[in-house]
C-alpha cells in the first residue's frame, strides 16, 4: 500500500479508504476491527465506494443474545449504513471470539514491546486473566476461513440501541457462528511469531 503517513490524523481515513477503492477497484478487502463510522462516511463522500469493494470483514455484533457491542453501540447510523450498502460482509461476533479465551501469561512471549504491554494492560484494566483475540480472529477469518463456521447469506438489521440480528436468506452478509477453537489458538500463536 506505499507510505500510509499522509493519511495519518488527516480524517479518520475516509480519503485512504476512497482512494484504496479507486485504485483496487473490484479487489479491496477491508478489515474492520472498529466502530464503521469511516466506511460509512467513505459511502457518503463517494457514491461509488460500496460498489468497488470486494469484502468487507468486520469484528462485531453479537448474535447469541440481545446485547449492544461496543463497534456497533458507537455508531449505530454507521452499521445500519454498511449493512445496507450491498456490500459483501463477513462479521465476526463478540460471541463468537469469546470462544478462545487464551490465559494471558501465554503471551509472555511478546515481552516488553507494544503488543506485550498492550495485551498486560487490557488484562488489568478489564481485570482479566484471559485474553479474547477479537481483531486477530476477524483478520483470520479473511485468510484462515476453514477453521471457522459461517452462516450463508443472509441481512442484519441494527436496533438503535445497537442490538444486532441476523436473518439468513436473502443478502449479502455471512456470520461467524463458531470456531475451531484449538485451530484458530494455534493460527493465533503463529501469526504472533510464536
Amino acid at each position: 500500500l506505499g507510505d500510509l503517513s499522509k493519511y495519518r490524523g488527516r480524517d479518520g481515513g475516509v480519503n485512504f479508504l476512497i482512494e484504496s477503492a479507486r485504485k483496487y477497484v473490484g479487489e479491496l478487502e477491508i478489515v474492520a476491527i472498529a466502530p464503521l463510522t469511516n466506511i460509512a462516511r467513505a459511502m457518503s463522500v463517494d457514491a461509488g465506494f460500496a460498489s468497488r469493494v470486494r469484502k468487507v470483514w468486520m469484528m462485531g455484533g453479537d448474535y447469541s443474545r440481545d446485547f449492544a457491542e461496543h463497534n456497533m453501540k458507537c455508531d449505530v447510523e454507521a452499521a445500519k449504513i454498511v449493512f445496507e450498502s450491498g456490500m459483501e460482509i463477513s462479521v465476526m461476533p463478540l460471541d463468537v471470539t469469546r470462544q478462545v479465551a487464551i490465559p494471558v501469561s501465554e503471551f509472555d512471549f511478546l515481552g516488553d514491546g507494544d503488543l506485550g504491554l498492550e495485551v498486560r494492560q487490557w488484562a488489568e484494566f478489564k481485570k482479566l486473566d484471559i485474553n479474547n483475540p477479537h481483531d486477530l480472529m476477524n483478520l483470520l477469518s479473511a485468510v484462515r476461513g476453514e477453521i471457522f463456521d459461517v452462516s450463508r447469506a443472509g441481512s442484519v438489521e441494527v436496533s438503535e440501541s445497537g442490538v444486532t440480528v441476523h436473518r439468513e436468506g436473502n443478502g449479502n452478509v455471512y456470520v461467524v457462528r463458531g470456531c475451531d477453537v484449538p485451530a484458530v489458538t494455534s493460527a493465533v500463536f503463529k501469526a504472533l511469531g510464536r
